[in-house]
């Protein structure tokens, strides 16, 4: 006569068996791309003008653990380069090698995980800030309830906005626009 097996001991079966696999391939090397996003801290009283990339492509070759960890559990990725910490190459401009940027990557990666970096290198150029007042443009829609309508018009506060930063996008910005705002059923002054 067969034995009958019960459903928890299929059930633990099944649970230990699939945790072993999970252990010993998370335990095997993996390549993967982690992309650190770029921060620029410019000198005090200096605007970057040069375009630059959003994030850093890095591919890393290390076990699953430690990419998960990387991943999921440690600190965000993230590559900040301080312009006051790194030496000019000529007057307001920079060139950051595959060195500054591997030293400026959080949290840091030993060199034999580091497989490849995109880009290698970065120049970056910066400039004197410039400084502007903009008027602050509403989105807002209102929607009164039946029977009420609106009296007056709208008052923002603060009416402008101070924008500090790269000339050719500071003067190009004519108004600070607010989020798209949907207000309905109104019946009292806000």
């Amino acid at each position: 006569m067969p034995r009958k097996i019960s459903i928890l001991s299929l059930l633990f079966c099944v649970l230990l068996a699939t945790a072993l696999w999970g252990y010993v391939s998370l335990k095997a090397p993996t390549t993967i791309f982690v992309n650190f996003p770029l921060l620029v801290q410019p000198q005090e009283e200096r605007a970057v003008l040069s375009e630059l990339p959003k994030s850093i492509a890095v591919k890393v070759r290390t076990s699953g653990w430690q990419i998960i960890n990387l991943q999921y559990f440690g600190a965000s990725p993230r590559c900040i380069l301080d312009l006051s910490k790194l030496p000019e190459v000529s007057n307001g401009e920079f060139r950051i090698t595959k060195n500054d940027l591997l030293q400026n990557l959080m949290p840091p990666l030993s060199l034999e995980k580091i497989v490849e970096l995109s880009p290698e290198s970065i120049a970056i150029q910066t400039g004197p800030i410039a400084q502007k007042t903009v008027p602050i443009q509403p989105s807002v829609e209102i929607t009164p309830r039946e029977g009420f309508s609106l009296i007056g018009t709208m008052k923002i506060e603060p009416d402008s906005v101070r924008l500090r930063g790269n000339p050719a996008l500071v003067r190009s910005v004519e108004h600070w626009q607010t989020a798209h705002r949907k207000l309905t059923d109104i019946t009292k002054p806000f």
